[in-house]
């Protein structure tokens, strides 16, 4: 899969990453959309520390459940100080 990928400030990079490992009793979501916050526009104008290198900006997103078939096609937001 594919990911922005920041390094530093105005060091935004598209990269093929390895997809996450999905843990038990967690649902597998397919993104819609994504924000870019305050935070994530200062990380990468250098104003805000990186506290992760490289960082994957943008944590406010919509998606749509794949998995569990329970749940597909439901519409989900997470808790925005939860990162993935």
């Amino acid at each position: 899969m594919k990911a922005a990928l920041l390094y530093g400030p105005q060091e935004l990079r598209v990269e093929e990453i390895k997809e996450p490992s999905v843990p038990e009793n967690w649902a597998i979501i397919k993104t819609v959309a994504v924000g870019i916050c305050g935070t994530d526009k200062a990380f990468y104008t250098g104003t805000y520390k990186l506290f992760k290198r490289p960082l994957v900006p943008g944590h406010e997103v919509v998606g749509e459940v794949v998995k569990p078939l329970s749940l597909q096609g439901k519409l989900v937001v997470p808790e925005i100080n939860f990162s993935c």
